[in-house]
């Protein structure tokens, strides 16, 4: 099947075929790209006025999406990127956690478990040189210090692409111009 010109394909060998051209945001000039540049023109760029050269789709890094209405309502055009590879959070973007930490002070405590879950408490571990359980399901009755829970995080990016595989996007800069419907 011939190629139509403008076609993009991904191909996985490590060079852009004759009559392709990687879509790395390369330039390319219009006078040996004519009909390329009819069909694209200057979406991805160009230089010079009159252009003398355009430039075809950067894919690198990038996960194509089609040019359309969103369910949001928000409009994608042709070349509008967005998202990043790495994003730091801030305190806005993370769930609220406020309460206190409670705890036992009794002697021998009651409800005693070595099972810990969210509605267990820690509780003493040694009572009179004797070793105790670790938690308790009774109500607490005394409270730690707010300082005893406090802020974490190293304030770095964390990764935020999906699974990918790198492979080579290419342009068709020669073959069967496309019709118009």
């Amino acid at each position: 099947m011939d190629p139509f010109i403008g076609e993009i394909r991904i191909f996985a060998f490590d060079y852009a075929p004759q009559d392709w051209a990687y879509c790395n945001g390369g330039s390319l000039p219009v006078a040996q790209n004519q009909a390329l540049y009819s069909l694209i023109g200057p979406v991805y760029g160009t230089t010079g006025s009159p252009p003398t050269a355009f430039n075809v789709p950067n894919l690198q890094s990038q996960v194509p999406m089609g040019a359309a209405t969103m369910v949001d309502g928000t409009y994608t055009a042709l070349n509008q990127s967005s998202g990043a590879e790495k994003v730091m959070l801030n305190l806005s973007q993370l769930p609220s956690h406020t309460h206190t930490m409670g705890g036992e002070t009794f002697g021998q405590a009651t409800g005693q478990t070595n099972t810990p879950s969210a509605t267990t408490l820690p509780n003493l571990v040694i009572v009179n040189s004797k070793a105790s359980t670790s938690f308790s399901n009774a109500a607490p009755n005394t409270y730690f210090s707010p300082n005893a829970i406090s802020g974490v995080g190293g304030n770095g990016t964390h990764e935020n692409r999906q699974p990918f595989l790198a492979m080579n996007f290419c342009i068709c800069t020669d073959g069967i111009y496309p019709s118009f419907p």
